[in-house]
């Protein structure tokens, strides 16, 4: 048999993961609403347990399946605010609100190429999974994000809705 702890003895809890102060993020993700992909990198900074930031530059290619084509869509360079709602262990889930600049990077009617405007967005709902000491697989199923590359004139936006898969490292 084991050795029996003596009466009154307290096993103390691990703390939950701390996450370090500096990363980076990688983001893939899909809009299921408009075709469109969506690669991003960025740094990540965590000055407190619940929240962080970070200054991701995105690209955003956008596609017609009905015509076939893929035109070059938007580059976004935004701050995303990460807000840790509840830790399991070391796992999170979060909520992610974007915002920041967007740039056109091709012509359509009434609106050119190169325009520069805001660009906005929301994860209500995500999933941070450790996969090791220094890395988190996060999954984010329900992006929301807005381009609004010309505010001028005839104001043009394009929203998507997306799911998003990334990848966060803190050496």
């Amino acid at each position: 048999g084991g050795a029996r702890r003596p009466a009154g003895h307290v096993i103390e809890r691990m703390p939950d993961q701390v996450t370090r102060a500096w990363g980076m993020a990688f983001n893939v993700g899909g809009a299921f609403d408009r075709a469109a992909v969506a690669v991003s990198l960025g740094a990540r900074w965590n000055p407190w347990r619940r929240i962080g930031f970070g200054l991701d530059a995105e690209y955003n290619p956008w596609i017609s399946l009905t015509a076939s084509r893929v035109a070059a869509g938007a580059a976004s360079l935004y701050i995303p605010v990460v807000w840790r709602i509840k830790s399991f262990g070391s796992w999170e889930l979060r909520s992610t609100a974007y915002a920041g600049a967007t740039m056109l990077l091709f012509d359509l009617v009434g609106a050119d190429k190169g325009s520069i405007g805001l660009f906005g967005g929301w994860n209500p709902l995500g999933l941070a999974m450790p996969m090791g000491s220094d890395v988190k697989l996060v999954i984010k199923p329900g992006d929301i994000a807005v381009s609004a590359p010309q505010l001028s004139g005839i104001p043009f936006y394009y929203h998507q809705y997306r799911f998003t898969v990334g990848v966060e490292w803190y050496p």
